[in-house]
């Protein structure tokens, strides 16, 4: 689901954790309550309304505090310890400003890292960097809708440029997760069934 369309539906107050911290927590009790028992992954984690950061200095300490809390939640509501429920931390561009200033998170939450909205990867693991239990995740972009300009209802990727992006995403390691945005389907059946046959991949 979008957290912020959500609350915008059913949420009260800001969706602002210094200010509404009980409310938020509430929320997202109930949207783990209504995952069920159904196979998720839990996004961890907090960012400011729409593709926004939560504010424009990265506070670390509030973001932390936020994912000790939902970690917490995790944990009351499915009664199991909280690494055995997949999640996942999200490093889109407003969020990966974090990481970079040195915040991380326990070794079982996935690291989904991104590319740039065009097709270029931002960030992938050092080499040597001992292993995660948790792993690492890639979210990488067919289709998007924002600034400076949308590309969407046609196809303007390169075939090339993805396959050698995210090859070299899977030769870091980077393989729990692949999250491909594609957008309206119909313009991007080719590249949907390229991602998903995904050619030449090989362990080294």
């Amino acid at each position: 689901m979008r957290a912020h369309d959500e609350w915008r539906r059913y949420g009260k107050g800001k969706w602002n954790y210094r200010e509404n911290p009980e409310v938020l927590r509430e929320f997202w009790r109930t949207g783990l309550t209504r995952m069920g028992s159904y196979e998720s992954l839990v996004t961890v984690g907090m960012r400011g309304d729409g593709d926004e950061p939560m504010s424009r200095d990265a506070d670390i300490a509030l973001l932390e505090e936020i994912i000790g809390d939902q970690r917490k939640i995790i944990a009351q509501v499915t009664q199991r310890e909280t690494s055995s429920t997949p999640q996942v931390w999200a490093l889109y561009k407003e969020v990966q400003d974090y990481y970079d200033l040195g915040m991380r998170v326990p070794d079982d939450v996935t690291l989904l890292l991104c590319d740039d909205n065009w097709g270029k990867v931002r960030k992938l693991p050092r080499p040597g960097l001992p292993p995660r239990s948790g792993g690492y995740g890639m979210y990488y972009h067919f289709d998007y809708v924002g600034g400076p300009r949308n590309y969407k209802w046609m196809n303007t990727n390169s075939i090339s440029r993805a396959w050698e992006q995210m090859n070299l995403t899977f030769r870091h390691g980077v393989d729990r997760i692949w999250v491909v945005n594609v957008g309206d389907i119909k313009p991007m059946e080719f590249l949907i069934h390229f991602f998903l046959t995904w050619p030449g991949i090989r362990r080294p």
